[in-house]
């Protein structure tokens, strides 16, 4: 099961690179002795050829530099950059300034851009990724952003010219530890990000990208199994159970059960070991492939056929037209019952997990409770 078109009523927002490319028009056009209103819009081009309006906070100049500062807006997506403080500053340079972890670009015909990293964007460790190892964590879609804003903004020199962009987010560093940079090996802070500069609600266009550089990078790393994880909790768990498996190949998958386990099926892993909680864990006996509750609500009276086959007793089958929530009948349930129905459901998850996985050899559930205790565990195994 697919999930659901997203309400027509969900705004989009922008994405990082775009705000990016923004305040950097903004920045050079207030070095250049234009006055940018605060809360203006201003136009900027994006990557499908149509402008649209940002707002800028806020642009300044001396005789030397140009700065201007952007709010992201994400729309309604529920993004954890949203509302960030973007910051670019633009000042003549020189190739000396140039440093291996910059990017360098040709801007028109004489024109070159130095593009860096400041305090909040963090730097790549790691090869594999969008941007090499060694390099701020620009994107190659925003750094080429900048650079035709840069040029409709008027930078266009006669004779061989340098500036220095240099991007900045506040609190930047702390905003990407609830991000997957970390895990990714991205250090001191987000990452500035985007292929079409436009941010859909609920689309996760992003995070779909991350987990599949992660499992990529897993085996190319030479892995030969890998751990999805669910949330922090459920990684904490499964990390105690399966003590042997190297840290960077647990990858936090979220809600994104079916993309996750497709992509890691042409990657031909031995083994996939999935790790979630009973909540989850009903999403998958029913066929969710994308879990948010947003989509894919838990519904008590969807747990009842389950329980039927089980043949539980008519009070306990009657909490499902009553109840508000699942958790509410796991908790209150008999405890030979909740863990009968979680054998159940775990029967019915893998058999969901081999229709989007059906090449990986072994697929291994682990189901946790709340307290990170085992719950279940199954395996399926490919069939010759």
């Amino acid at each position: 099961m697919n999930p659901p078109e997203e309400p027509a009523q969900l705004r989009s927002g922008f994405s990082t690179g775009a705000c990016a490319a923004a305040a950097a028009k903004a920045a050079y056009l207030s070095l250049k002795g234009k006055d940018i209103d605060p809360e203006s819009p201003l136009e900027i081009m994006f990557p499908d050829g149509v402008e649209r309006e940002l707002i800028i906070k806020e642009a300044t100049a001396d005789s030397n530099s140009g700065t201007a500062t952007i709010i992201k807006d994400a729309g309604d997506d529920p993004d954890v950059t949203d509302k960030s403080e973007i910051k670019v500053s633009i000042r003549k340079s020189s190739p000396e300034e140039l440093t291996d972890a910059d990017y360098f670009h040709s801007c028109g015909r004489l024109g070159k851009l130095i593009i860096r990293g400041g305090s909040g964007v963090g730097l790549s460790t790691r090869d594999g990724l969008d941007v090499p190892k060694g390099k701020w964590a620009i994107n190659p879609v925003p750094q080429k952003m900048l650079c035709e804003n840069l040029l409709i903004a008027g930078f266009n020199p006669a004779k061989a010219e340098y500036l220095l962009v240099e991007i900045s987010v506040a609190d930047g560093e702390n905003i990407a530890k609830r991000t997957l940079n970390p895990t990714l090996g991205i250090e001191g802070g987000i990452s500035i990000l985007g292929t079409t500069g436009i941010v859909k609600p609920y689309s996760n266009e992003a995070y779909i990208h991350t987990l599949k550089l992660l499992i990529k990078n897993a085996k190319e790393s030479g892995a030969n199994e890998i751990v999805l994880t669910t949330g922090s909790s459920t990684s904490k768990a499964v990390r105690e159970e399966l003590h042997d498996i190297p840290e960077e190949r647990f990858i936090r998958i979220g809600d994104f059960i079916a993309d996750a386990l497709k992509y890691a099926d042409t990657m031909d892993f031995d083994c996939v070991h999935i790790a979630c909680m009973p909540g989850k864990l009903f999403k998958y006996a029913c066929g969710h492939e994308y879990t948010h509750a947003h989509f894919n609500p838990l519904c008590p009276k969807d747990l009842k056929p389950f329980m039927q086959l089980l043949d539980a007793p008519p009070k306990y089958l009657a909490m499902t037209e009553r109840v508000a929530t699942v958790r509410e009948i796991f908790e209150k349930i008999p405890e030979s019952l909740f863990l009968a129905l979680m054998n159940l459901l775990a029967d019915k998850g893998t058999e969901y997990f081999r229709t989007w996985a059906p090449e990986t050899k072994i697929l291994d559930l682990n189901v946790f409770d709340s307290k990170g205790f085992l719950v279940t565990k199954r395996c399926r195994i490919r069939k010759a």
